[in-house]
């Protein structure tokens, strides 16, 4: 169900899938996998206070969860509704799991959203040397703060790795997409067309 890309789906069908989801929701009360996928598919349908409620309920039955907590940090953040509580959130994960590459992104991230660019950079560096491979969407968290803070030469760089990565820009959350657009307006110009040729 996760998997499915809710933007490539007619309106009629996303809603058949959001009225299937409810459904198992109100059935299987407190499953966790359940309401980690609902959640996930709430948020691909723009739909983020209901993927917000769903994982603080998560939190809050299991608060050891930290891939639900990541998830709820990303999202306050991204819906720039609660920035400090987001920050706490993701402090939570990283003193509960340590600094791994995702947990270390989420910081940085939320940290560019914040204009807080430059305090971004060393999350995200780190996340970045410690991934065992290279993941284009946390290239283009650290391109885009590398451009916040007006080092062309090192957002370019971090750019062109998450370009080579095939970045799914659909699969991207609204400040991402912000970000990815940007970058791509910049490094992407628009090619020549043959009337410029010859000019």
């Amino acid at each position: 169900m996760v998997g499915v890309n809710a933007g490539n789906l007619s309106q009629g069908a996303r809603e058949s899938i959001t009225r299937f989801v409810d459904e198992g929701l109100k059935v299987s009360g407190n499953d966790i996998t359940l309401m980690l996928a609902a959640a996930e598919w709430y948020s691909k349908c723009d739909s983020s206070a209901g993927a917000i409620e769903l994982l603080a309920r998560v939190i809050k039955l299991h608060p050891a969860n930290v891939v639900a907590e990541n998830n709820l940090a990303m999202l306050l953040a991204d819906d720039e509704c609660d920035f400090d509580q987001a920050l706490k959130h993701i402090e939570n994960v990283l003193n509960r799991a340590g600094p791994a590459p995702a947990f270390l992104d989420t910081k940085g991230w939320i940290l560019v959203q914040m204009n807080r660019a430059q305090e971004a950079i060393p999350w995200l560096t780190k996340a970045a040397e410690r991934s065992s491979s290279i993941d284009p969407v946390s290239r283009m968290h650290l391109a885009a703060a590398y451009m916040a803070v007006g080092d062309h030469k090192h957002a370019e760089k971090h750019f062109e790795v998450a370009r080579t990565g095939r970045i799914r820009a659909e699969l991207l959350n609204s400040s991402e997409q912000r970000a990815w657009a940007g970058l791509q307006q910049k490094f992407m110009p628009e090619p020549l067309t043959q009337r410029d040729t010859h000019r």
